[in-house]
């Protein structure tokens, strides 16, 4: 086993030293922005799956009014009135679906119209989670762009100070 000299081994303890510390300063910024990204992201997937029913349920409302208009096959048709949660919390539905009531044109008028509006509710927050989501995304980058150049500084001058030691 070679022995070092003091001067290499301060060195060798400045340059453990900063990789430590670097280390630790990057997984705690990952590790305390990781939870507000997950909600951020639960909430985007809760949007989309609210938006993605209620468009779905307006295509099927326009195919049974066609039905009813077009007066062929219209015995027994059913529908149900969609409802979305107004607001995201975890282990709660997005979609919340009436029970099927019997299928007149004035009901599924009545309900389309109440379908677009949902719709429109629900593009809108889908688009405001997909914006909030993109907004932290950007909001970690510029951070951990700031610690790539703190950490450069920091390296800089670590290397200074070694090559004055040695």
């Amino acid at each position: 086993m070679t022995q070092l000299g003091p001067l290499q081994g301060v060195k060798t303890a400045c340059f453990r030293l900063y990789f430590l510390h670097e280390g630790w300063v990057v997984n705690r910024t990952y590790v305390a922005r990781s939870p507000e990204l997950k909600l951020l992201a639960d909430r985007m997937k809760y949007r989309e799956e609210q938006r993605q029913a209620a468009h779905a349920s307006k295509v099927q409302l326009e195919k049974t009014q066609a039905r009813l208009e077009g007066g062929v096959g219209t015995q027994g048709l059913m529908i149900r009135s969609v409802r979305l949660s107004d607001s995201y919390r975890p282990g709660v539905p997005a979609v919340t679906t009436t029970d099927p009531k019997p299928a007149t044109v004035d009901s599924v008028v009545d309900e389309l119209a109440s379908i677009v509006v949902l719709c429109n509710k629900a593009d809108a927050n889908a688009q405001r989670a997909n914006v909030d989501l993109q907004n932290a995304l950007q909001q970690q980058q510029r951070t951990l762009q700031t610690m790539s150049n703190v950490s450069k500084m920091l390296h800089d001058t670590a290397m200074a100070i070694i090559r004055k030691i040695g």
